[in-house]
């Protein structure tokens, strides 16, 4: 098995059970974990935030947040303390791990370029790189290589030290579930919030950023390219611990040491967002039984469903967001484990 501390970082889609396998992966004995969604504050609610202003009050009622407590978070900090999160989970020997969905990385005139939104462009936060996660101990793994495409905001350096790892799930699963969290918080599908969440776009951006920059770095020193590990959440719904075995594999990690049972995470609790989008994590105490989600997906019925649920104007929404979603999904689905 490998000794070499690795960076993981989970980017996943919303709603592809991608706190399930937080957890699992967080519960290996080896591995250092930070909150799940790191950079989600920055992103909602910090100084230079990327979200729409629209949805600042929405966001600090959703997170329990009072301003001036908003007004104290920044990407600088928020930066320099993933950086600092590094640096003492590799003195201690340990695979620092944590976890962000992609959108809350991208700046938000890139998006907003991207998936011609109008909506409000806000002004690209200005971060330095204190390089507080090398801290003696390695040197940077990207020094010697050219500049790379790279759609986030995190420094080049820091972020192409990580090892990604990519949770999506079936857009036909995960809109609806989004929709139905997200509702909780803010009554409207058509917002850009939603929007913009629902996309696949982003998971696709940050994966082909490090398939690149992996084949340069493999061609460099004359080795086969690794492709970035993608796992689709229906797959880790369906057999937990098959899908935790190939990606410790592919980590070089023991699967046997990983605990399928935990107490309770209680992840921001007594907040809205705890409410719509940690409550079935937070309620279990282990792997959750197997889903009929493998069975195959038939539109037009998923469409009638989505009707009875909400209505027909909600229910189109959802299917135009789907099959626009459909191309960046299949693409990273057929990289999955």
């Amino acid at each position: 098995m490998d000794t070499q501390p690795h960076r993981i970082y989970v980017l996943a889609h919303t709603r592809s059970a991608s706190h399930l396998f937080y957890q699992l992966l967080s519960q290996h004995p080896s591995t250092q974990a930070t909150q799940p969604r790191f950079c989600g504050y920055a992103y909602c609610l910090g100084s230079d935030n990327q979200a729409p202003s629209a949805s600042a009050e929405k966001w600090l009622d959703a997170f329990g947040v009072t301003e001036e407590e908003a007004s104290e978070i920044s990407w600088q900090k928020t930066l320099d303390e993933l950086q600092q999160k590094v640096a003492d989970a590799e003195s201690e020997g340990k695979h620092f791990l944590t976890m962000d969905h992609p959108y809350h990385l991208i700046t938000s005139s890139s998006i907003n370029s991207l998936m011609n939104l109008r909506r409000e462009t806000k002004p690209a936060p200005t971060i330095t790189d204190r390089k507080l996660d090398l801290g003696g101990i390695r040197e940077s793994a990207t020094a010697d290589l050219a500049p790379h495409s790279n759609p986030t905001l995190l420094p080049d350096r820091f972020l192409f030290s990580f090892t990604p790892i990519i949770v999506i799930r079936h857009p036909a699963r995960a809109i609806p579930s989004y929709l139905r969290a997200y509702r909780r918080i803010a009554p409207e599908s058509s917002h850009p919030d939603f929007t913009v969440a629902a996309a696949f776009l982003p998971e696709r951006l940050v994966f082909d950023a490090f398939k690149s920059f992996e084949e340069s770095k493999a061609l460099a020193e004359g080795r086969a390219a690794r492709v970035p590990i993608v796992v689709d959440g229906d797959k880790l719904l369906q057999d937990s611990q098959g899908q935790m075995k190939k990606v410790c594999e592919a980590l070089g990690l023991d699967e046997g040491q990983i605990s399928y049972t935990w107490d309770r995470p209680g992840l921001e609790e007594n907040t809205k967002v705890a409410e719509a989008f940690f409550g079935t994590i937070n309620s279990s105490t282990g792997i959750f039984p197997a889903e009929k989600s493998a069975a195959p997906l038939d539109m037009q019925e998923e469409v009638k469903t989505w009707a009875k649920e909400w209505d027909i104007s909600t229910a189109q929404t959802l299917e135009e967001k789907v099959r626009a979603a459909m191309e960046d999904y299949e693409y990273l689905s057929q990289y999955s484990l």
